[in-house]
């Protein structure tokens, strides 16, 4: 599982580094950075009340379960999508305060991104009460996700 989550979250960074221009590579690998921090901060809502889901999950209390963990989840997603939107609209501007002369990647880019880790940090979230459960089903699919996304960004780069 370790090896399909780190090709899934960064196959797009080894195939982006081997284009021919720097300031693109760096945008991309700088907005990469910040998307992730923000996916971690948004971790926390969820993340932080585990060992309470967990009791919940023992305990078989499936309603109160459900609810606990939706709220967390509705949290961890509404202050991902309040920093994503941030980011895309002031990510360059407060990059220059900070007197730093890269740009982040253009707004299609950046959105693609955003919606990318947006739908892992959802399934990370549902994955992460699942495990709990003692069943890990979802070695098959990290692998063959990290392999897919490094063959298609290898073959749209080609």
């Amino acid at each position: 599982m370790f090896y399909g989550g780190y090709m899934t979250n960064n196959g797009n960074s080894l195939i982006v580094s081997q284009l021919g221009d720097p300031k693109l590579i760096s945008g991309f690998l700088l907005a990469q950075r910040l998307i992730f921090f923000i996916r971690q901060i948004s971790q926390a809502p969820l993340y932080s009340n585990l060992p309470r889901i967990y009791q919940m999950l023992a305990k078989k209390d499936f309603k109160n379960l459900k609810l606990y963990s939706s709220i967390g989840i509705f949290r961890g997603l509404f202050i991902q999508i309040i920093l994503l939107t941030l980011l895309i609209l002031f990510g360059d501007q407060v990059l220059l305060l900070f007197n730093v002369n890269t740009n982040l990647v253009p707004f299609s880019v950046m959105l693609v991104m955003s919606i990318t880790i947006m739908l892992e940090l959802h399934h990370a979230f549902h994955a992460q009460i699942y495990m709990g459960s003692n069943h890990v089903p979802f070695l098959y699919p990290a692998i063959l996700s990290g392999i897919s996304i490094l063959l298609f960004g290898y073959f749209s780069l080609s």
